[in-house]
């Protein structure tokens, strides 16, 4: 296959169609506020993998994953693992350190969400593992025992992927 056709077929995707989506949204946004665009780089900066929001000397990161309902219908478990995992890597590649999780799930009772939680409940505890162990090696990582969760992070210094 040749990159052109790869290339093609990526834009193509339904990922990949569903990420212009934010762009619109942003736009959307932008036109109901006094200072347009200019008012939301105010409020939170919008990120490739996060939010950062100011929060004293560094930045509070903000990470919410979409999980497309044909996706959590065929592989609940693994929906649910997707869903953590994306939100901790995403933290870790804007520098930060993940301390919460919040997750909303609508299901048609608890035996429909039991697979979702289940891999959400994995997915947390491969989280922690790998944060204790980040930390082991690297004494810049400050212990966070009793909150080290998921999905949120602070970091000090500036956030250069926004």
């Amino acid at each position: 296959m040749s990159v052109a056709l790869l290339v093609e077929r990526l834009r193509a995707s339904r990922g990949f169609r569903h990420k212009t989506d934010i762009a619109q949204v942003v736009a959307s946004l932008a036109r109901g506020l006094p200072n347009g665009a200019a008012g939301l780089a105010q409020a939170v900066a919008v990120g490739d993998d996060c939010a950062a929001i100011p929060d004293g000397d560094g930045y509070l990161l903000f990470a919410i994953e979409g999980m497309v309902g044909d996706f959590v219908e065929a592989m609940p478990w693994f929906a649910g693992y997707s869903g953590v995992m994306a939100n901790v890597s995403d933290i870790y590649a804007m520098g930060g350190r993940p301390v919460a999780v919040v997750d909303a799930l609508w299901s048609d009772g608890i035996a429909a969400a039991q697979p979702v939680l289940a891999g959400m409940a994995a997915a947390r505890s491969s989280a922690v593992t790998a944060m204790r162990t980040a930390r082991s090696r690297n004494s810049r990582y400050r212990s966070s025992a009793g909150r080290a969760r998921c999905c949120r992070a602070s970091t000090r210094g500036p956030a250069t992927a926004c």
